[in-house]
């Protein structure tokens, strides 16, 4: 007339009567064990979900769970629910995805200032090509051509800038006979000036302005 009940994690074995109401059962939402809390079932690890409020059994590494782990932080998440309590952060120049866990504090994430992505440094993020400008510090990811960022080229030499403030760091030399623009960077010694001793203009070579 008993039904008895082994725990899996302990030795102990219970009978249902009145549910053993001295007994406090704790189930794994991972798989289909059920434990008791007799001396916390000392043969049991216990795995927390760092993510959400599940705490899991480490037998048979809990099979029915899939877990995601964090490439920045030491995090471990199970994917119940998708952790709703955790903001995952993906990385727009390669395959990682981030937990947003006290910022991931191994990741040093590099904004691109053209557009509205974000990159982690993890392996420079092969997948990306950043295309520094040459006269101020930003430094842009091609990604659909930063749109928002309007490249302008000097006509005398290879350079090309960014009008992100202008370029503050580079004087820009308009040649009044024709419609190319020089940048000051080094001269711009792929143009040889030509000054009019009548007037103040001077003219570059360019196709004889």
């Amino acid at each position: 007339m008993v039904q008895w009940l082994p725990c899996p994690g302990c030795l102990m074995t219970y009978c249902c009567v009145l549910c053993c109401s001295m007994v406090q059962w704790l189930p794994c939402p991972g798989c289909l064990m059920t434990y008791c809390c007799v001396l916390c079932c000392s043969m049991v690890q216990w795995l927390p979900c760092p993510g959400c409020l599940m705490t899991y059994c480490c037998v048979l590494c809990c099979s029915m769970v899939q877990w995601l782990p964090c490439p920045g932080c030491l995090m471990t998440y199970c994917c119940v629910l998708c952790c709703s309590m955790v903001q995952w952060l993906p990385c727009s120049g390669c395959l990682m995805t981030y937990c947003c866990v006290l910022c991931c504090s191994m990741v040093q994430w590099l904004p691109c200032p053209g557009c509205l992505m974000t990159y982690c440094c993890v392996l420079c993020c092969s997948m990306v090509q950043w295309l520094p400008c040459p006269g101020c510090l930003m430094t842009y990811c091609c990604v659909l051509c930063c749109s928002m960022v309007q490249w302008l080229p000097c006509s005398g030499c290879l350079m090309t800038y960014c009008c992100v403030l202008c370029c503050s760091m580079v004087q820009w030399l308009p040649c009044p006979g024709c419609l190319m623009t020089y940048c000051c960077v080094l001269c711009c010694s792929m143009v040889q000036w030509l000054p009019c001793p009548g007037c103040l203009m001077t003219y570059c070579c360019v196709v004889c302005c």
